[in-house]
């Protein structure tokens, strides 16, 4: 997605912040951690014969006393990545703009070794300046501190103000849930997006397909975010992008589910296992959708909340025209 490259550019300028003393035996070295863009991407020097890293992260205060209980977030195995000779782990689930401690130990089949020394940084703040018109909006799980996701009276309101105060959005509603919810879409481009499905069509456009879950809300909160971003982003090789293809973010697929906090819509269909007979208003809306506008890509976000399955747990699915998401 365009706020990945955005994160993942200011990330490889930023500097990190290091942790460096005397080692005990089997204690992981060069901890370093670098904020990204609602993420802090850790990485250290591998201890010999590890068979996997357990990420710790607390809360501190600035004077870095702690302020929270210490949790273990996630767990690096050899398989998340190629390059095992350099571990690398993306910590998310946290409130952008507070201020935590890692600590990254080694275990030896299943045996802890002693922790990294500490380091401590701010994570990034939420994007946008808030003097800046469209910049300074912000979703009710921002505007909260991760308190509260955003509820639909809230995302319409987002959504309506962003469309009033950029030229490069348009809304439309695709459809509606079983309990007639719209189901609305950003179709973003630069300076403005094309008019018709058809002029969107020959862009070559990506979707994002956000919350098909109901009980999965992070991803949702990810995509009203980063349409903010896209709207708003003066950023030169964004709106480059945006100049020669079109985004398409569908934040809310599963109204019903999000505002019932169930896996399933309001009839208790899992939308991901319904593109086949398409029985849902919902997976029929994103159907027509697909059929119109005819992205060659798409992201259909989920969530995991488990420490234990590994690094920013989203997992992304591709698909081609004329086809719906993978299933989970």
């Amino acid at each position: 997605m365009f706020s990945a490259l955005l994160a993942v550019t200011l990330a490889a300028t930023a500097q990190p912040a290091q942790a460096t003393r005397a080692a005990e035996p089997n204690q992981v070295q060069g901890l370093t951690v670098v904020p990204g863009d609602g993420y802090a991407t850790l990485a250290w020097t591998p201890v010999d014969g590890a068979s996997d890293y357990q990420i710790e992260r607390t809360p501190v205060a600035e004077d870095g006393s702690v302020t929270g209980a210490a949790t273990i977030v996630g767990v690096w195995r050899p398989n998340r990545q190629i390059n095992n000779a350099a571990p690398t782990f993306a910590d998310a689930g946290f409130a952008p703009g507070n201020r935590f401690q890692w600590r990254v130990r080694a275990r030896l089949d299943g045996t802890a070794q002693p922790y990294s020394n500490p380091v401590s940084d701010i994570t990034r703040g939420h994007w946008g300046n808030p003097d800046v018109p469209g910049q300074g909006l912000r979703t009710q799980w921002e505007t909260t501190l991760g308190a509260q996701y955003t509820n639909d009276v809230n995302e319409y309101a987002y959504t309506a103000a962003i469309d009033e105060l950029s030229d490069r959005v348009r809304v439309v509603e695709i459809g509606r849930t079983v309990q007639d919810r719209p189901i609305n879409m950003f179709v973003i481009g630069h300076p403005a997006p094309p008019a018709t499905p058809e002029a969107v069509a020959a862009t070559n456009p990506l979707v994002v397909n956000c919350n098909v879950h109901g009980n999965e809300p992070g991803d949702r909160e990810a995509c009203l975010i980063m349409a903010r971003q896209l709207a708003f982003t003066d950023d030169p090789t964004t709106l480059g992008l945006l100049s020669r293809t079109t985004m398409l973010i569908v934040p809310t697929i599963n109204g019903d589910g999000r505002a019932a906090n169930s896996r399933g819509n309001s009839t208790g269909q899992d939308l991901n296992r319904d593109y086949s007979l398409i029985r849902q208003p919902e997976t029929q809306a994103f159907v027509e959708m697909v059929r119109d506008y005819r992205p060659i890509a798409s992201y259909d976000g989920h969530e995991y909340g488990n420490s234990n399955t590994g690094d920013l747990p989203m997992l992304p699915f591709g698909v081609r025209c004329g086809s719906g998401p993978a299933p989970l």
